[in-house]
């Protein structure tokens, strides 16, 4: 019997290599975020070195039910959960603001920190 010659494989071209989109550099948009988002984008920020580990744990920190903007009103924050967009950075600057002119250094510090982040 003649010896038959294996066939020879086509040759397919190299699969291309698995890759994931990072969009590390890119920062959320903190004016429609979530608590959650926030907090996963700051986490990142924290193992990487952006952030220290007072900001973070602020940032991590849930929102109150009510906080006062500066102008003295009542804000209402208890229908921001998880999965709601919200305006961080404007909630920040405000209690910043509010924070600067009580005097108190320390949450003065803290919040810069938080708004120099958000706004950065």
């Amino acid at each position: 019997m003649p010896a038959v010659a294996a066939p020879t494989p086509a040759t397919a071209p190299a699969p291309a290599p698995f890759q994931i989109d990072d969009n590390s550099d890119e920062s959320p948009d903190f004016t429609a975020v979530s608590p959650g988002e926030l907090r996963n984008y700051a986490r990142q920020s924290f193992d990487s070195g952006v952030i220290d580990q007072n900001t973070y744990a602020a940032i991590s920190e849930p929102l109150p039910m009510h906080a006062i903007d500066p102008l003295g009103n009542v804000i209402d924050l208890s229908s921001v959960t998880d999965g709601t967009s919200f305006n961080f950075l404007d909630y920040y600057k405000s209690q910043l603001q509010i924070a600067t002119s009580i005097g108190d250094p320390d949450e003065v510090q803290t919040l810069k920190s938080i708004v120099d982040f958000l706004d950065s």
